[in-house]
Parts: structure tokens; sequence; C-alpha cells
């Protein structure tokens, strides 16, 4: 392989490595749904698969994320996330709203 390619290759790396990280600081919205409501938030505590997140609205969410963990993607308390709550389950009553949290910002 001769010098050139190889500093065409780490030219193509490097901007691929720039992308990605654009990308990783909001949800695609390709990924969203119909029928559901995105909204940033904060992980305060969790265990086995459960956190409580704490809303930019305010709200208190108790948010599972089974697809992260399937992925092994680690969600720790202070973690900004991308939390999915459908429209159906949102009851101005109730404490805590559900919801599943589908992106962990960096």
């Amino acid at each position: 392989m001769s010098k050139r390619t190889r500093r065409q290759l780490s030219s193509v790396k490097s901007q691929f490595k720039e992308h990605r990280s654009q990308d990783r600081r909001t949800f695609p919205d390709a990924m969203r749904k119909e029928g559901a409501i995105y909204i940033n938030g904060v992980v305060e505590f969790g265990s086995h698969g459960t956190f409580h997140v704490t809303l930019e609205n305010g709200m208190k969410c108790i948010a599972t994320a089974k697809k992260l963990d399937y992925l092994k993607v680690g969600v720790l308390p202070g973690d900004p996330v991308v939390v999915e709550i459908p429209a159906v389950s949102l009851n101005p009553s109730d404490k805590y709203v559900r919801g599943r949290i589908v992106w962990r910002l960096t």
C-alpha cells in the first residue's frame, strides 16, 4: 500500500469519527415513531434495567432500557438520555410517567 493511499485512508477515518461523534448528540429523526413523545432527561438512579429519570419539563419518569442492556450500553446516574413516552400513557394525575430510554447522549 502506498503512502498516498494511507493518507487518504486516515483522512476518511477521521471524517467518519467526526461524523459519528456529532450524530451521538441527538436522537436520529429516522428512528422516531408516530404516537410517541421524545423528551430529554437525566438519569437519577436505577437498578435491574429500570431507571428514574428527571425530564426537561420537570416531570419524573420510570424508564426501562432493555434494548440498551441487550446492546451492552451502560447507563449510569447523571447520564443525559432521550426517553420515549407513549402519548397514551400521559396522565397528569400520575406521580411517575412510564417510558423507555432509547438513546444515551454523550
